[in-house]
């Protein structure tokens, strides 16, 4: 019976930040279009994932992210694009397999640093920090390994100024390579030890979870901030905390909210500019 119980547990845990992940590609509020190269915050969820369930679970959110991120170069992505019309399988190496990847290892650093008798939130901060750099390494590595020789990538090499492979990599990724590392380490760290906390609480008992249930403008104003925690706090505490969960949730709604209209506006304004310029 409890091993039932805790089968269906991860199993609703996973589809969870599934459907996360989902939400996260093809919403405004899972990529910063650049330039460049998009800086994506949907590592946070497979860090959070690898984290709380496991190697396994990391390694099926990393996939989904890297599928999610093939379909972006059907159209969605223009660099990803361009990769498409070289090749369709090395993009699929490019996109799925780095990600698979980055999600297992995030979840085998973390039951390392267990297992060497870290502190809970130390192995949670780490783990959060190498999940992006895993992201960006693998990616990068077999963009270079799949790509690097084609003609679009060294048209890229030759505007960025770049002699060899590695200054090539260091170019293209960038400021924007380091905005994405702070944010999913600063989020996915937040996210995974709140969850951790919620988790307790629920393990706890509802007496315990009750007298701590307050909500609060702090709790509306973290889902307000990161929609991404506010969603998955809403989730596991509507039973045993409804008045945190429903701060929290109305938070997350409103900060989605604010992020598809700023979209819509940043499309309006891009599209006008053009209009102006024809």
């Amino acid at each position: 019976m409890n091993k039932t119980k805790f089968s269906t547990k991860y199993l609703v845990e996973m589809a969870l930040l599934v459907a996360i992940i989902l939400i996260m590609a093809f919403t405004p509020i899972g990529y910063i279009r650049t330039p460049g190269l998009e800086i994506t915050l949907i590592v946070v969820p497979v860090a959070v994932g690898a984290v709380t369930l496991g190697p396994k679970a990391g390694a099926i959110l990393g996939g989904v992210f890297g599928v999610t991120s093939f379909i972006q170069c059907f159209g969605m992505s223009p660099f990803g694009a361009a990769l498409l019309s070289i090749n369709g399988f090395l993009t699929f190496l490019v996109c799925v397999p780095t990600r698979l990847l980055m999600g297992w290892l995030t979840g085998l650093i973390y039951q390392g640093l267990r297992r060497m008798k870290l502190p809970s939130g130390v192995s949670v901060t780490i783990s959060n920090l190498c999940c992006p750099l895993l992201n960006t390494t693998f990616f990068m590595g077999a963009l270079v390994l799949c790509f690097y020789n084609t003609e679009y990538i060294q048209s890229l090499v030759t505007s960025l100024g770049a002699q060899n492979a590695l200054l090539f990599v260091v170019a293209f990724v960038g400021a924007n390579g380091l905005i994405e590392a702070v944010l999913c380490f600063v989020v996915g760290t937040a996210i995974s030890l709140a969850l951790k906390e919620a988790l307790r609480y629920q393990s706890a008992g509802r007496k315990e979870a009750n007298e701590n249930d307050k909500g609060g403008f702090g709790w509306g104003l973290l889902g307000c901030c990161i929609p991404l925690a506010g969603l998955i706090l809403f989730l596991v505490w509507k039973e045993n905390k409804p008045n945190t969960a429903k701060a929290v949730g109305i938070g997350a709604i409103v900060g989605v909210v604010i992020s598809v209209i700023s979209y819509i506006l940043m499309m309006i304004l891009g599209l006008g500019t053009y209009a102006a310029l024809m």
